[in-house]
C-alpha cells in the first residue's frame, strides 16, 4: 500500500530528523575531542551530517521534479491499468491513456475509451465500473473518460492513424 504521507509532511520530517543528527553528531564529537583530544572529529563529523542530509533532499527534490513535470507515478504499471480496463465488460479498446499526480498520494486519470457497439446504451455503467475498479485498484480517485463507440473517428484520422 503506498505511503499517504504528503511531501510537506515528510520534508518536515526529514529537517527535524537532521537538526537531531546534527545535535547527536555535536555531542558525539565534543565527547570524543574531550576523552581523546581528536579535533578532527568534529569536521569528520560535520560533513557526514552535510552528506546525509544533500542525499535526502536530494531524493525529496527528485520526487518533487517529477510532480510538478506531471509524470506518471512510479509504482504504477500502465500497462496494468489499460489490461484492468480492458477487462471491463464492454470495454473494447483504451487509448490516449495518462496517469499523472499532483502530490505524492493524489493521482488522476484520463483515458479515451472504446465500448463495444453492443453495450454502447451501458456507457454510463461502464464508466463508473472503470472508476470502481481504478479507485479500488489503484487509488486513482480523479478519472476523465470519453467513451466511444467503435466507429467513432478523431478528425484527420484514417484506419486508426492519425493523418
Amino acid at each position: 500500500m503506498p505511503c499517504m504521507m504528503s511531501l510537506n509532511v515528510k520534508a518536515a520530517f526529514l529537517h527535524v530528523l537532521g537538526d537531531a543528527l546534527s545535535s547527536v553528531g555535536v555531542v558525539a564529537a565534543g565527547i570524543l575531542m574531550y576523552f581523546t583530544g581528536w579535533y578532527y572529529a568534529d569536521p569528520l563529523l560535520s560533513v557526514a551530517i552535510a552528506f546525509i542530509i544533500i542525499f535526502n533532499t536530494g531524493r525529496m527534490m527528485r520526487e518533487v521534479v517529477h510532480i510538478l513535470l506531471e509524470g506518471a507515478p512510479r509504482k504504477m504499471n500502465l500497462k496494468e491499468i489499460d489490461r484492468t480496463i480492458k477487462g471491463i465488460a464492454g470495454v473494447r479498446d483504451v487509448h490516449n491513456l495518462h496517469v499523472w499526480s499532483i502530490t505524492s498520494y493524489m493521482h488522476y486519470l484520463t483515458a479515451h475509451i472504446v465500448v463495444d457497439k453492443r453495450h454502447l446504451k451501458d456507457s454510463e455503467q461502464i464508466m463508473n465500473s472503470i472508476k470502481a475498479e481504478m479507485e479500488k485498484k489503484y487509488r486513482i480517485r480523479h478519472t476523465t473518460l470519453q467513451m466511444e463507440s467503435e466507429e467513432y473517428k478523431e478528425l484527420g484520422e484514417v484506419h486508426g492513424k492519425a493523418e
